[in-house]
């Protein structure tokens, strides 16, 4: 699935930066594969303008996670095969204005989705190569909001799918490696917005059809 692109992303080392006088209005910090500190981070917050943050590709600590819990204006955050556990997690708590958040390669559970249940405001999600069957996915109130998820080699479970119902205007779903039943796939006919649905490479080609006929604006593929 593709993953929003942020902009006006500033690379690292963040520290140069700071005698310039556009430091102050930096909007973006990329630093992935960049061997991040806690120091690194902590810096940070002299970013009063800081909106995105991208992380991708760095074993972080759990003070690394800690620190990040305080940058509280970030509207898209990228962990992305950063090592965060379901108790790193705890982090995104405090960070309400997220918009993208971004978990995928970190072999994360639905404990994970306890620490989601105030971001009001989530319009992606993407938790790829997970231990999530989907439970957890009803404590969170973006219900109107989230309208990208993306669960690719996660066991998306039939409680999992019954869950994903109450986000109505999902437009991309990917549920290409899910262990619920047909008859559960067969509820996603329910998600009227959808427009790009990835399904198992098993379901029935029946469901497929049937599908793709009750959503005709959604391109429906296994």
């Amino acid at each position: 699935y593709p993953i929003p692109k942020a902009k006006s992303m500033v690379p690292a080392p963040l520290l140069d930066l700071a005698g310039h006088e556009f430091f102050h209005e930096i909007v973006g910090v990329n630093l992935d594969s960049e061997r991040v500190s806690v120091s690194d981070l902590e810096s940070l917050k002299a970013l009063r303008q800081l909106k995105r943050l991208d992380l991708e590709y760095n074993q972080l600590s759990s003070e690394c996670f800690e620190a990040i819990a305080s940058l509280e204006d970030l509207t898209r955050l990228d962990l992305q095969e950063t090592g965060i556990t379901d108790a790193d997690a705890s982090c995104v708590a405090s960070l309400t204005d997220l918009q993208i958040l971004l978990l995928s390669g970190n072999g994360l559970s639905d404990q994970c989705f306890d620490h989601m249940k105030d971001l009001r405001n989530l319009e992606t999600l993407s938790v790829r190569n997970s231990s999530a069957t989907g439970v957890g996915l009803d404590k969170l109130a973006c219900e109107e909001s989230l309208t990208s998820m993306d669960f690719w080699r996660s066991p998306i479970s039939d409680d999992g799918v019954a869950s994903l119902l109450r986000f109505r205007n999902l437009e991309r779903l990917n549920l290409s490696n899910s262990t619920a039943s047909a008859d559960s796939l067969q509820q996603l006919s329910q998600l009227r917005s959808l427009t790009q649905l990835e399904l198992p490479r098993n379901t029935p080609a029946e469901i497929i059809r049937s599908l793709q006929a009750a959503l005709p604006n959604c391109t429906v593929e296994n």
